[in-house]
């Protein structure tokens, strides 16, 4: 009786390579961006412990600069990291013009602090600790020069960011006070003697 030998081996070929390696690729393709979809953006809280995350504020005609943010409250969480590289604060309207700013104190963190008069945009850069960001931002202010404000609320949207994830924006809600310069102008006349025209 003769032996019969069968092989079960056999080339693969090109094309199952190929298709074999684009499936090795997609596979961990995939979980690598499920790893990044898992890592949780940074959340900026303008307000700390209070209900939401936005802030409301109140600017007075020819009071100065006002805070725009809860200057002992304000928090950033980042479970996921501890240092940012970028934060945003932008004036979505800005009915007075080049007459409305925002500012902020980058004191000794190193921060670079910068505002767009054109964009009415202040940006924060530098790869920095969270709590140097945090510390930054709790100064920020909005001013208007003008002698007579639109009374429009004014509405900044703020933001941070690790160069990869970017927060939700946190809204700064500014109420614009104009009566007080009138309300002394109305005084003072009240004050001023008045003048007798003779006939």
């Amino acid at each position: 009786m003769s032996n019969c030998t069968v092989s079960l081996r056999s080339p693969i070929s090109p094309r199952l390579w190929a298709l074999l390696s684009a499936l090795f690729v997609l596979v961990l393709s995939s979980g690598a961006f499920a790893r990044a979809s898992a890592a949780a953006a940074p959340v900026l809280d303008l307000n700390g412990m209070a209900a939401g995350i936005d802030f409301v504020a109140t600017f007075s005609e020819d009071g100065g600069p006002q805070l725009i943010v809860d200057s002992t409250a304000l928090a950033i969480a980042y479970p996921d990291g501890t240092q940012l590289t970028a934060a945003k604060a932008r004036l979505s309207a800005r009915p007075d013009g080049a007459l409305e700013s925002l500012a902020a104190d980058p004191g000794a963190t190193g921060l670079t602090v910068k505002y767009d008069a054109a964009k009415g945009e202040l940006t924060l850069k530098g790869t920095r600790p969270v709590a140097d960001y945090q510390q930054v931002l709790r100064t920020l202010t909005y001013n208007n020069t003008s002698q007579s404000p639109d009374t429009t609320d004014r509405l900044v949207e703020m933001t941070v960011s690790d160069n990869t994830l970017t927060s939700l924006p946190a809204i700064g809600t500014v109420l614009i006070n104009a009566r007080q310069r009138r309300a002394r102008a109305r005084q003072q006349r009240r004050h001023e003697p008045a003048v007798h025209q003779r006939g």
